[in-house]
């Protein structure tokens, strides 16, 4: 069976179950515990719900998706499609579910039971083309090779499945000491500027160092600030989304951020999500104060941040979505997210069904 979850209440009641099906799954991510979850479900105005597969009422969790509405038009969620691939019936909208975390979730997909996940994704796929109401599933960023499983429940002639361009998402596996990083990870030009960087940042007279435990919400609103003054100021309604899983980490323990100071003015800061069971440290957002750029504090935030991750036992230090130069500098290797669309083909369920 498939319990369909549409209410925080619900949601608060079976956080527990959750983090425990989370904790027991080695391709889970923090990108899909209740958290992390929890925070964006409550920063959208979508209608959302998160399916939970079980054997039988009463009976334990074994696999959750959460999933959400999208909006009336696909082509804001299928940037890469052209106007006859997407589905369309006259004198109706084309409706469309995703991932609840997409797009703000790095990585997507599923929180399944090890041992019933065969079972568990052929529920969660069948309540779906029977009990949900939709022309397009999209499946963003899923970083889980359950896709494949869960798509084979999808078959044609009644679905197509359109697979696209992957994405690119570098990490580093980190070694035990931070002397171990920098003589191997490192390109060497890289090496010599992290370590002349370093000293020069930490040399200046003001310098100091905040974390999250001091004050959580204050510096979670001071780094968006270096954030968005780096890279562009966000409209209330987007930046009120970011904040709400921010917040919701911060509360479950799994969010960390370092604001480099000097004296009393913020030069850079990084904001990371811990993912204590997989022992990875996923970088999120980080921002700098450009009037201090001849102190190189994007190499030094992102150094710093590498430092602190092995210090504390992490064994991964994940650069997340996209491909850009600097991180491959820092020694990165690098996976792929991949992005499907399930179109139905044929009719929908009636239009009561939810």
């Amino acid at each position: 069976m498939v319990e369909v979850i549409r209410d925080f209440a619900g949601l608060t009641a079976f956080e527990g179950e959750w983090e425990a099906l989370h904790r027991a799954d080695p391709w889970a991510s923090v990108f899909t515990s209740s958290a992390w979850v929890r925070g964006r479900l409550a920063g959208i105005s979508d209608p959302w719900c998160v399916l939970v597969a079980r054997h039988g009422a009463g009976q334990p969790a074994l696999g959750v998706l959460p999933l959400r509405r999208l909006p009336s038009s696909p082509m804001e969620q299928i940037p890469w499609a052209a106007e006859d691939e997407v589905p369309s019936m006259e004198g109706e909208a084309v409706r469309g579910l995703g991932m609840a975390g997409s797009p703000l979730a790095d990585y997507t997909g599923f929180v399944c039971s090890p041992r019933h996940e065969t079972p568990a994704l052929a529920a969660l796929a069948k309540h779906i083309q029977r009990n949900l109401d939709w022309r397009y599933l999209v499946l963003l960023d899923v970083l889980d090779p359950r896709l494949d499983a869960f798509l084979s429940h999808f078959p044609e002639p009644e679905f197509r499945i359109e697979r696209r361009p992957s994405t690119p998402c570098p990490y580093l596996t980190l070694p035990p000491s931070w002397e171990a990083y920098l003589d191997k990870g490192p390109r060497p030009r890289l090496r010599r500027e992290i370590r002349h960087d370093l000293r020069a940042m930490e040399g200046l007279g003001g310098f100091r160092r905040t974390s999250i435990q001091e004050g959580g919400q204050r510096q979670i609103e001071i780094l968006l600030d270096l954030w968005q003054g780096r890279w562009g100021f966000l409209p209330e309604a987007q930046l009120a989304q970011y904040r709400s899983i921010l917040v919701s980490c911060l509360a479950s323990g799994c969010l960390w951020l370092d604001i480099l100071w000097d004296r009393d003015h913020p030069l850079a800061g990084l904001l990371a999500f811990l993912d204590r069971g997989q022992r990875s440290f996923g970088f999120y957002l980080t921002g700098f104060d450009r009037r201090y750029a001849r102190l190189s504090p994007g190499t030094v935030v992102v150094a710093h941040a590498i430092r602190e991750a092995i210090g504390n036992g992490y064994r991964v230090f994940d650069f997340l979505r996209g491909d850009e130069p600097y991180k491959f500098a820092f020694g990165a290797e690098v996976r792929h997210t991949r992005h499907v669309t399930v179109v139905r083909r044929t009719t929908p369920p009636p239009r009561g069904a939810r």
